[in-house]
């Protein structure tokens, strides 16, 4: 018997439109807020240059022109390999723009990965951030015979090489020929988003309009979104999360997206944005809050001692306070509490998210301490961000939260979580080449209808968040399984056979099986060993005893082999 857990219906105030795709939000902003800022990033001097929606607009219909220009049709792939970039976006939405799939690559991946990921989609244009990616398709080429363009964001010196063209190349050949879009509907595959590969192989998870809109409406009936929104980029946004986040979630809530120049600055990038809404993975919020404690055991003063009897209520936990520690601690919110979260940049924050690995509950109720509350998430590629989410108003520490509304979990009785729901990807990308019936075409495997993932054991609503370590090492287990497997089969085989042969005594005689619908376990009949009252007779093996014509000795403290019935039984058990 299975558990289910039943949302509700979404709210038609975030439905927009059913048949609405992400191409028609950006159609919608472009329209409505051309002169607003979409984008922010820094220059090569450091400082903050902004994009408008006019001009994301006019960039992505230029990148759509320019790759119909060079042949790309809808349908086909097109890689991106790059840093978050205001170009990564531009180059997303066009190819969707064009009709095609983009595919995006883990943007540190070695170059085999890399090949892997643009072979196995047939990749026929790469995009790529600067000369270092440049450098690691090309040196894979014998290994991508689909590949036909390169297209850099930045300038590099390769221009000599045919397949290699830089971007403003595309959106200049783009502004020239400018191409009638195709008509794209919530089925088409909008994206291929490659899993991690843990288990072996990465697979393509294929993600339509339809499973991205779905996530979209579902999340903002949770966390509404409005047009004052601000999303910090840093994680890469090959991973479907940050890409949901700070390049869905901008599309549809109409606000601005900051890019942080890398990881490493982000300590510097977030006081200048000042999120709204910031995501973030268990290891950054642990280097936030070293640093934090870091600066706050070199202040000095009466300004210090506060600082740090502050902290030492965050550790100790706002929820085992006393009455009037709590008095203390709000009242110290005020002084300190204020600065330490304007210092950090999150004195914005209306939401704030962990999610993608486990993060420990005290890491938690520390950060709620300092008045910065972080909710916890699950979710998986497949379903294209999100399964469950703690509610801003409703966060409970070390859980992962009730479904999302239009979404249905179900855990099954070995404990696997089941999930159900229009953003459930349509399957995963199947390459024939890569099997023996090589003659056949690339084709989507499509999951059979109701449309559900079955995922290894994790933790469901209001339990605590052990699963993804639990996740891990089933994920070990089942691949050291699938190695053993063989061996274990051949030596189940000639255990088998040693069982029905009988098993030698010291006296000689063979033991009876156990196998079958005999209650005795097996009884001999004409010197053959039979399994069952139907079963077919089958001469033992390995005792002269037991041949045909031969009597069998009755086993010392067991029953008579030709006794059958409950009495033969209570004879073995000793009664």
């Amino acid at each position: 018997m299975t558990t289910a857990i039943e949302a509700g219906p979404v709210d038609s105030r975030f439905a927009w439109d059913a048949g609405a795709t992400l191409l028609d939000l950006f159609e919608a902003r472009v329209r409505d807020d051309g002169t607003r800022v979409a984008m922010r990033h820094r220059d090569d001097a450091g400082s903050w240059r902004s994009i408008t929606w006019a001009d994301y607009g006019r960039a992505v219909h230029e990148v759509a022109s320019g790759l119909a220009a060079i042949g790309i049709r809808p349908g086909d792939r097109v890689g991106i390999l790059a840093w978050n970039r205001p170009e990564w976006h531009e180059a997303d939405l066009g190819i969707l723009r064009a009709g095609a799939i983009s595919v995006p690559v883990y943007p540190t991946s070695a170059g085999p990965q890399v090949a892997y990921v643009l072979a196995h989609s047939g990749c026929r244009v790469c995009f790529v951030g600067d000369r270092e990616q440049l450098d690691r398709v090309r040196d894979q080429l014998a290994e991508l015979p689909a590949l036909e363009c390169i297209v850099t964001f930045d300038d590099v010196d390769a221009l000599d090489d045919p397949l290699v063209r830089t971007l403003e190349e595309l959106r200049a050949l783009g502004g020239e020929t400018p191409a009638v879009p195709p008509a794209v509907t919530p089925e088409h595959v909008a994206t291929l988003v490659y899993t991690s590969g843990t288990t072996g192989p990465p697979k393509g998870a294929v993600i339509t309009h339809k499973n991205a809109m779905a996530t979209l409406r579902s999340v903002t009936q949770v966390v509404p979104l409005t047009e004052q929104e601000r999303f910090l980029s840093f994680l890469p946004l090959s991973h479907i999360t940050e890409r949901s986040v700070s390049h869905f979630g901008l599309v549809a809530s109409g606000g601005e997206t900051w890019f942080a120049r890398s990881i490493s600055t982000i300590a510097e990038d977030l006081p200048a944005c000042r999120p709204t809404i910031f995501f973030a993975v268990p290891r950054v919020w642990e280097k936030l809050r070293e640093g934090v404690e870091a600066a706050v055991a070199q202040l000095s003063g009466p300004g210090g001692a506060l600082a740090r009897r502050y902290l030492d209520y965050a550790r100790r936990g706002v929820d085992r306070l006393g009455p009037a520690d709590r008095v203390a601690r709000q009242a110290l919110d005020l002084v300190v509490g204020r600065r330490l979260r304007a210092q950090i940049g999150l004195d914005a924050a209306r939401f704030c998210v962990s999610g993608a690995a486990p993060i420990h509950p005290e890491l938690l109720r520390w950060f709620a301490g300092i008045g910065i509350p972080i909710a916890e998430g699950y979710g998986q590629t497949e379903v294209a961000l999100a399964t469950t989410l703690n509610p801003p108003d409703a966060i409970r520490v070390g859980t992962v939260g009730p479904p999302l509304p239009g979404v249905t979990v179900r855990i099954a009785e070995d404990g696997e979580i089941l999930v159900r729901g229009d953003n459930v990807c349509r399957g995963y990308w199947d390459d024939e080449a890569r099997h023996p019936r090589a003659a056949r075409p690339r084709r989507l495997a499509a999951l059979r209808r109701p449309r559900v993932v079955r995922r290894p054991r994790l933790p469901a609503h209001h339990r605590p968040q052990e699963g993804p370590d639990h996740h891990r090492a089933r994920q070990e287990h089942r691949a050291a399984d699938a190695r053993d497997r063989p061996g274990r089969e051949h030596a189940a085989r000639r255990a088998g056979r040693r069982r029905r042969g009988g098993a030698a005594l010291p006296d000689g005689a063979p033991r009876a099986g156990r196998r079958g619908g005999d209650p005795l376990g097996g009884r001999t009949r004409q010197g053959r060993t039979v399994r069952g009252p139907d079963a077919r007779p089958r001469r033992a093996r390995g005792d002269p005893a037991c041949r045909r014509g031969g009597e069998r000795p009755p086993l010392p403290g067991r029953a008579d082999p030709q006794v059958a019935g409950p009495a033969g039984r209570a004879h073995r058990r000793g009664r």
